[in-house]
């Protein structure tokens, strides 16, 4: 149960309390009657709006044994809960670097090596180097899959 199902849980109660005063204003107190009364309004009210706020909610359910990865709500967050913290490029692709020179990457090519690549956003393709036999940075690889590189420990 999430908090907003749970404080509407607490003012539901209270709703109902609020309409057994009225009922026995009602019966007993006519002078109190008005003001139980404004009160249950006001009770019914709330419940009404956190009601209406709750069907407007988009809920995130997500099954961490079977996503791959997502984006969060805010945009700026991004999970990977499949193969170690590889992101596939069907899904996402590194994003522009502030860095003058590009971003280094850790990428699976589609043979299942694993090298360092770089991801040109305006050209829209990758750059990597094999790690035998290959001295220069080519475009020629299919990437498959991409992680950053972890930040220096010093």
């Amino acid at each position: 149960m999430n908090v907003l199902e749970k404080i509407l849980k607490e003012i539901e109660n209270e709703s109902k309390l609020a309409h057994e005063e009225m009922r026995r204003c009602a019966r007993g107190n006519p002078l109190q009657f008005d003001e139980a009364k404004g009160y249950a309004r006001a009770m019914e009210y709330v419940v009404d709006a956190i009601r209406s706020r709750m069907d407007e909610r988009e809920v995130f359910k997500f099954d961490f044994n079977r996503v791959k990865s997502f984006d969060c709500q805010c945009g700026r967050h991004y999970v990977n809960t499949y193969d170690g913290g590889w992101i596939p490029v069907d899904e996402r692709l590194p994003e522009e670097g502030e860095k003058i020179l590009y971003d280094m990457q850790l990428v699976t090519l589609e043979d299942g090596e694993v090298c360092l690549g770089v991801y040109r956003n305006q050209e829209n393709e990758w750059w990597t180097r094999r790690q035998q036999g290959e001295e220069w940075y080519t475009n020629k690889h299919d990437v498959v899959a991409w992680q950053p590189l972890p930040e220096p420990i010093y």
